[in-house]
């Protein structure tokens, strides 16, 4: 004859299981690892002068560190996708603490680089008397950015204006390493040569 208490379980035996599976669902998942604090921003930007700096993107909590140390302009190069990305606008939240805001988008198919660019930049500084912040993702556009303006607009030459980047990391390139010879770069002259000059 069947006898239906063969198959009643013990509460205490389901709940004794039930903590000995949690136990083992818990141990198998990974543990979040802590992110290493972000360093403050200032120490992220590098002086290309008295009144220019250049860095990476600044996030919202940056923003205040900004307007305390005395910036009145940011001059971004980022593409508008780019900033779609952000949790904030920034030219908004600028805009609220009295700091001018230019954009000059460089990257992608959308926005190569172009002379168009530097121009732009040199009206973005003309008669700023203040202190600027160039920046990017990650500072490398904005160096280049200012670089170009350095060699086009302020005649500096070439290779004396890419000194300059050394501080920003992104040159001299991994080539002039492994070469252990300093690279040093020529312009070409784009005037076209007239049949005497080119005999």
């Amino acid at each position: 004859m069947h006898n239906p208490s063969r198959f009643r379980f013990s509460p205490l035996a389901v709940l004794v299981a039930l903590v000995f599976s949690l136990q083992a669902l818990a141990q198998a998942q990974p543990r979040p690892v802590k992110a290493p604090p972000r360093p403050d921003y200032l120490q992220m930007v590098y002086p290309a002068d008295q009144h220019l700096f250049i860095g990476p993107q600044p996030f919202y909590p940056d923003l205040q560190r900004l307007k305390q140390a005395g910036i009145t302009k940011v001059i971004n190069f980022r593409t508008p996708e780019e900033m779609k990305q952000l949790r904030f606008d920034e030219a908004a939240e600028l805009k609220k603490m009295g700091i001018d805001y230019v954009m000059i988008p460089i990257g992608g198919k959308a926005f190569p680089r172009s002379p168009e660019q530097t121009k732009a930049l040199a009206q973005a500084l003309a008669g700023e008397q203040g202190k600027v912040l160039m920046h990017c993702r990650s500072g490398h556009r904005a160096s280049e950015a200012y670089i170009a303006w350095l060699i086009n607009e302020k005649g500096v030459p070439v290779n004396e204006a890419l000194d300059r980047a050394r501080a920003f990391g992104w040159w001299p390139p991994g080539l002039e390493g492994l070469l252990g010879k300093k690279m040093i770069v020529t312009l070409e002259d784009p005037s076209p040569k007239t049949s005497a000059q080119k005999q």
